[in-house]
C-alpha cells in the first residue's frame, strides 16, 4: 500500500476511489476519460456533440491502452473484467476484500487525487458524459427499427429499492421477432440512475445540486443527439404494492422525453432539483415518491430520505391536498395520506423500523393528513392470535381506514404480500381496530415525541384554516427541525 500512496500514484488512487463509491462494475471505455479529467474537472463539458465517432480499431486500442496503464498503476489492486478488452469490458476490485482494507486506511482516505472541489462521484458523472458524448452510442442503430418502439422505464419499489426496469410498451402483435428493445440506450439510461442512486445519498449542498443539474441536461442533450425525433420515453407508474404477476389493470402511463425522465430519475433518487419541480407535480404520482421514502428510511439512507422529502414538501407547498384520492386499483376511495399510512403500516417490519418515518408523519400531519383516522384489520385467513412481531400473519390482507362512519368504504388491499410485520404487532397489541393516536401511542410515549402527539391530538382537519393557523405557527418551526439530516438519522432512537 505504501508506494500506492506516493504523489506519482494520483491516477490509481483516483481509480481505486471512483471503483470503490460507483457500487457497480464500471466501464473500462469511461476510465479511459480519466487522465483528461484530472487535467481539466470539466472537460466533458467542452466536447461537440458532433464528434467523430471511433471506427472499432480505434476504440480497442485506446482500450487496451487504458487497460494496460491500470495494471501498471493500479499494482493488481483493480482488476479489468476481460483478457480481450470489448466494449463491455469493465473495472473491479481484483478481491473483495480490497475496499474494507482502503476505507481503512486513512493515508488513501484523506488523499485529495481529484481536482480541487471535486471528489469521485464528480469524476463518474463528467466520464459518463464524455463517453456518451464521444461515442454517439445509437448511431449503430437502424433508426427506422426504433421509430416503433417506446422505451419503457417503471419506477417501482419492487425489489425494496428504486429500480427501473424495461418493460413492453404495447403489444408484440404484427412486429418481427428481430426487432428489439435498443439495448445500448437502455444501459445508458441504467448508468445515469445508478450514479444518481449514489449521488442521493450525499449531501444535497446547492453547489451539488447545481452540478447535478448540469451533468443532467448535458447528458439529455447528447442522449437526444443522436435520437430520431419520434423517440420518447413512456413512464408506467404501477399500483403499490407491486401488483400480482403480469397484472390486468392498465397502468397510468405518461409520455416524456429524456429531460424530463432524468429529472423524475432524480426526484426518485431524492436529488433537488428546483427548476423542474412543476414539471414533476405533473408527470409522477406523489405515492410513488411518498412510497420511495418509505423505502428509503427502511434502507437507512438519511440523505435519500431528505431529498424525497424535500420534493414532497414542494408538492405540499404549491396546493396538493393529501386528502385527494390516490386512485390506485388497491386503494378502494383512500386519500393519498391513507394510502400513506397503509403502505406505512404494513411496508415495514418492526416497529423501530416505523419510527424511521416520524419526520414524514410530522410533515404530513402539519399539511392536511386527518389524524382522525380509524384503522381495521381484514384478513381473509385469519391467523392464530398468538402470532408475534417476529411470526406476522401472511397472506392476502384489507386494511380499512378512514375518519368516522365512511371508513367502512376505504379499504387498502395488499395482494400476495409476505409478510406483514408492523400491521401483526399492531394487531396482537391493539387488536383488530384502532386509531391513528393509539398508533402513536404504541410507537413512542407522549414524553419521546411530543410534537407528534400534539399534532395527533390537534386533529387539524376539524378546524378552520385561521384556527389552523394560529395553532400551527408554533409548530411548523418544530416540524422542521425533524426534517434535517440529523434528525432523520436520530429517528429510530427517539
Amino acid at each position: 500500500m505504501k508506494p500506492i500512496l506516493d504523489k506519482e500514484w494520483r491516477y490509481a488512487i483516483a481509480s481505486m476511489k471512483m471503483v470503490l463509491v460507483a457500487r457497480f462494475p464500471w466501464s473500462l471505455s469511461r476510465f479511459s476519460f480519466l487522465e483528461k479529467y484530472l487535467k481539466d474537472p470539466n472537460f466533458a463539458y467542452t466536447l461537440r456533440l458532433d464528434t467523430e465517432v471511433e471506427g472499432e480499431e480505434k476504440l480497442l486500442a485506446r482500450l487496451e491502452q487504458t487497460k494496460a496503464l491500470i495494471n501498471r498503476q493500479c499494482r493488481g489492486l483493480l482488476e479489468v473484467s476481460h483478457r480481450r478488452v470489448t466494449r463491455e469490458t469493465t473495472v473491479t476490485f481484483a478481491h473483495r476484500s480490497i475496499p474494507e482494507l482502503l476505507i481503512q486506511e486513512p493515508r488513501f482516505t484523506q488523499y485529495q487525487a481529484f481536482p480541487d472541489g471535486c471528489d469521485a462521484l464528480d469524476a463518474l458523472s463528467q466520464m459518463l458524459l464524455a463517453d456518451l458524448t464521444c461515442h454517439a452510442t445509437y448511431n449503430r442503430l437502424q433508426r427506422r427499427t426504433m421509430k416503433i418502439w417506446h422505451q419503457c422505464v417503471r419506477i417501482t419499489p419492487s425489489t425494496r429499492e428504486v429500480s427501473c426496469e424495461t418493460i413492453w410498451a404495447y403489444p408484440m402483435a404484427g412486429l418481427l421477432p428481430q426487432f428489439r428493445i435498443p439495448y445500448e440506450l437502455w444501459t445508458d439510461v441504467l448508468n445515469v440512475h445508478q450514479l444518481l442512486n449514489a449521488l442521493g445519498r450525499l449531501d444535497q449542498t446547492p453547489r451539488r445540486s447545481k452540478k447535478i443539474a448540469e451533468f443532467l441536461i448535458a447528458v439529455a442533450r447528447a442522449i437526444e443527439y443522436t435520437l430520431p425525433s419520434e423517440f420518447d420515453f413512456r413512464l408506467s407508474f404501477p399500483p403499490v404494492p407491486l401488483p400480482v404477476p403480469y397484472p390486468r389493470e392498465k397502468n397510468p402511463e405518461v409520455i416524456v422525453g429524456v429531460k424530463v425522465l432524468f429529472q423524475i430519475l432524480a426526484a426518485c433518487n431524492g436529488i433537488i432539483w428546483p427548476e423542474c419541480q412543476d414539471a414533476l407535480g405533473q408527470k409522477i404520482p406523489f405515492n410513488t415518491l411518498a412510497c420511495n421514502v418509505i423505502i428509503a428510511t427502511q434502507a437507512e439512507q438519511p440523505h435519500l430520505t431528505w431529498g424525497l422529502i424535500a420534493s414532497l414538501k414542494t408538492f405540499l407547498s404549491r396546493g396538493f391536498s393529501l386528502a385527494s384520492p390516490a386512485e390506485l386499483d388497491d386503494a378502494v376511495n383512500l386519500s393519498h395520506w391513507e394510502c400513506f399510512l397503509a403502505e406505512a403500516l404494513a411496508h415495514t417490519p418492526d416497529f423501530p423500523k416505523l419510527r424511521r418515518l416520524f419526520p414524514l408523519f410530522h410533515l404530513f400531519l402539519l399539511c392536511g393528513g386527518d389524524a382522525r383516522v380509524n384503522f381495521k384489520i381484514r384478513l381473509e385467513a385469519q391467523p392464530s392470535r398468538a402470532q408475534s412481531q417476529s411470526n406476522p400473519p401472511r397472506g392476502a390482507l384489507g386494511l380499512v381506514a378512514g375518519a368516522g362512519e365512511e371508513s367502512k368504504e376505504n379499504i387498502y388491499h395488499f395482494r400476495h404480500l409476505e409478510s406483514v410485520a408492523t400491521l401483526g404487532a399492531l394487531r396482537d397489541r391493539l387488536g383488530d381496530e384502532f386509531s391513528l393516536e393509539d398508533v402513536s401511542r404504541s410507537l413512542a410515549p407522549p414524553e419521546e415525541a411530543p410534537t407528534l402527539h400534539e399534532l395527533v391530538v390537534l386533529r387539524l382537519a376539524e378546524l378552520s384554516p385561521e384556527e389552523q393557523a394560529s395553532r400551527t405557527a408554533g409548530l411548523k418551526t418544530r416540524v422542521e427541525r425533524m426534517l434535517t439530516v440529523e434528525s432523520i438519522e436520530e429517528a429510530p432512537r427517539l
